[in-house]
């Protein structure tokens, strides 16, 4: 078993597996009514910041990729407008840096 105090290791190669078809990914989702229960009452809730979505999403993306397949999802910032450097404010506070360096629009823009 792998420990964090271990040295990683490779992990063993994925068995052949068939993959799922569609109406089997259906079936799944349907017989777990709380995946789209936690979908919908997060859709239809005041939704202010995309991170209150990631719970539901995830949970969404897990019953299509299974971890037991190696799939990783991960949670990305909602995209937004990039500025042009000659475009921007002298007050840097209503910028949003991303993760690239590039500068963005803030979220609150429009409000």
């Amino acid at each position: 078993m792998a420990t964090l105090d271990a040295a990683p290791t490779l992990p063993n190669p994925l068995s052949r597996e068939n993959p799922p078809t569609r109406n089997a990914h259906i079936a799944h989702i349907s017989a777990c009514q709380w995946i789209i229960y936690l979908l919908r009452t997060t859709i239809e809730s005041n939704v202010h910041y995309e991170n209150q979505l990631h719970g539901p999403i995830g949970v969404f993306l897990e019953s299509i990729f299974p971890q037991r397949r190696q799939f990783m999802s991960i949670a990305q910032a909602a995209l937004r407008e990039v500025i042009n450097p000659e475009d921007m404010d002298d007050d840097l506070s209503n910028t949003s840096f991303g993760s690239t360096g590039g500068e963005h629009r803030p979220r609150n823009v429009g409000e």
